[in-house]
């Protein structure tokens, strides 16, 4: 496992603890996810047993960073601070 998949799958994983809103209590054994993807992709969330869509992606240079939110959601809104 190189560090780059460690961290994608690290933020893959914080993204849909939070989404849940299970926060550390949040089983990650239970969902699987996927090592290094280069677009968005569904899942499904056994523990409350709903899809969601997670958008891996790197803000910087070697650093990882995922959002996942339900699929029903047609927009996300973000700023940029410099």
């Amino acid at each position: 496992l190189t560090p780059l998949a460690f961290f994608s799958t690290w933020s893959q994983k914080e993204a849909i603890m939070k989404a849940v809103g299970m926060g550390m209590s949040y089983l990650t054994k239970a969902v699987d996810l996927r090592l290094l993807p280069l677009s968005p992709y569904l899942i499904y969330e056994p523990q409350t047993q709903q899809d969601f869509k997670i958008i891996p992606f790197m803000p910087e240079p070697a650093a990882c960073a995922a959002i996942c939110y339900h699929p029903d959601l047609t927009a996300i809104r973000y700023f940029k601070y410099d």
